[in-house]
């Protein structure tokens, strides 16, 4: 064991203020790739709840990501790959993964890229055994703009994590951009009569898996915390840019149809390679409809070739609440009829699908309910296909409440339903029980050229979404309702 082993920290608070005056605390086994996580009342100091998570890790404290950056500046073989000795500024680290490695998801690692004359050149830290587990080269775009050559600090926001209330179209909501888990909506009501009707008690984005050709890739969360402090515990945050949007949505015609809740979120030079940018959107209409929808716009760290494009993966959280959280069953279409789902379980997203697109249906005992309409291209705003993983789960808080650190089993770099929601989905009851929906949708980016947002115009945009139908609530202008 080396002195800097003997000497590390054994606990990392990944998250802050959870509950009042509690801090979600996660242990992580040096030995192995497991985490205990607990809720520890700090006033009492004693531990609520605790519980172990195999095959996962929690987010990388500062500490460690001090101890990635000295690993990779003491690397003499990454001095000879570089040409040069990195300085802490030139280097950006996210959770890194590659398949070909121990770094696969379950273990703390830390992944890193740079630009050079000759290439780009891709570096991965295991901070189980704090060396360097990998180096490989790639070739660089021909225009491509080094992040290393005038590196920027990333930003990190003063005002966030704050709960903001909103009434507009009949909807009620509460929303904030939280720590870890991107924009969150909460406590969602709709009317109708006159009478605030539950819809959800929580919708948000868990994490962003980038996925590269040759099995490798990153890991990202999306929040508003400081990875140098102890308001998230660390991890590699993407950053809020700007304040929640509030926007009218228009139909074809210019005849406002609803409301959608936006928040950007940006690494500090998006626009260069190997610099993120994702959007969130929530959209709610006048008529009970709403949507959960999700982009990027790159850019990746491949080159300008679509081959070495990333797929891109959000994961998505829906604790759905018709008419409350309880007595919710969750049913398939299956070319003739609705078929109710008794445990859980998980479907990739195929046919048949109903004359108006549908694929699921969510219905409470009352008999009100929701239909689901995934995205097949046909919403007009990029979306070209999810193909998307549809997770049914009994409800826990421990798996979707308060801010998530990374989750268990998921990784980047898995092409099938290994995404992390799925070690939730394990047989248990699913019929009429507190549900929530796991939604992760995959897909390639498109090439645009939109040479306003884009240093070399090649901007990569991918839009994913799903639709929920609401229309047993009543129709807007006479159209039909569909009566589950």
């Amino acid at each position: 064991m080396t002195k800097n082993q003997r000497n590390r920290p054994r606990i990392t608070v990944v998250l802050g203020l959870v509950l009042l005056g509690a801090a979600l605390v996660a242990v992580v086994a040096v030995t192995q790739p497991a985490t205990v996580t607990a809720i520890v009342h700090l006033t009492s100091n004693k531990v609520i709840d605790a519980w172990l998570v195999p095959n996962s890790h929690p987010l990388v404290n500062s500490w460690l990501y001090n101890r990635a950056v000295e690993i990779i500046q003491n690397d003499p073989d990454i001095d000879a790959a570089l040409g040069f000795k990195p300085s802490t500024d030139q280097i950006r680290l996210m959770d890194g993964e590659n398949k070909a490695t121990k770094c696969t998801g379950a273990r703390l690692c830390a992944g890193a890229t740079f630009f050079v004359d000759s290439g780009t050149v891709w570096v991965l830290v295991d901070l189980h055994d704090e060396k360097i587990e990998k180096i490989w080269w790639a070739d660089k775009s021909h225009d491509v703009v080094s992040p290393q050559d005038n590196p920027i600090a990333e930003h990190v926001p003063q005002d966030c994590n704050t709960t903001l209330h909103l009434t507009r179209d009949g909807w009620n909501l509460d929303y904030r951009t939280t720590l870890a888990d991107a924009l969150e909506v909460t406590s969602v009501t709709f009317d109708v009569g006159g009478t605030p009707q539950p819809v959800a008690t929580r919708l948000k984005l868990a994490e962003w898996h980038a996925h590269y050709p040759g099995d490798w890739g990153y890991r990202d969360f999306v929040g508003c915390c400081d990875p140098s402090a102890m308001s998230c515990g660390g991890g590699f945050p993407i950053n809020p840019y700007g304040n929640t949007q509030i926007r009218t949505m228009y139909d074809h015609r210019n005849n406002p149809v609803g409301f959608e809740v936006v928040q950007d979120f940006r690494m500090s030079q998006w626009g260069l390679r190997s610099n993120y940018r994702y959007e969130q959107h929530f959209e709610f209409y006048m008529d009970g409809r709403w949507r959960v929808k999700a982009g990027t716009y790159g850019k990746g760290c491949g080159s300008t070739g679509q081959l070495d494009k990333p797929t891109y993966r959000p994961v998505m959280m829906m604790d759905v609440a018709v008419n409350g959280d309880n007595n919710d069953t969750f049913a398939l279409w299956n070319g003739t009829q609705w078929v109710d789902q008794a445990t859980e379980a998980r479907w990739l997203q195929s046919g048949p699908y109903t004359p108006e697109g549908y694929r699921y249906r969510i219905t409470d005992q009352s008999g009100v309910g929701y239909y689901v309409e995934p995205g097949q291209g046909q919403f007009d705003d990029y979306g070209t296909g999810d193909n998307a993983y549809m997770y049914l789960t009994q409800h826990r808080a421990s798996e979707s409440d308060g801010d998530l650190p990374l989750l268990p089993g998921g990784s980047c770099c898995n092409s099938n339903y290994q995404q992390g929601p799925h070690t939730y989905s394990n047989g248990e009851a699913a019929s009429n029980q507190n549900i929530t929906l796991w939604y992760v949708p995959a897909s390639a980016p498109s090439l645009c050229y939109e040479s306003q947002f884009d240093l070399d115009n090649d901007l990569d945009i991918n839009i994913v979404d799903v639709l929920i139908d609401a229309s047993h609530w009543g129709c807007a202008l006479g159209d039909a309702c569909y009566q589950p």
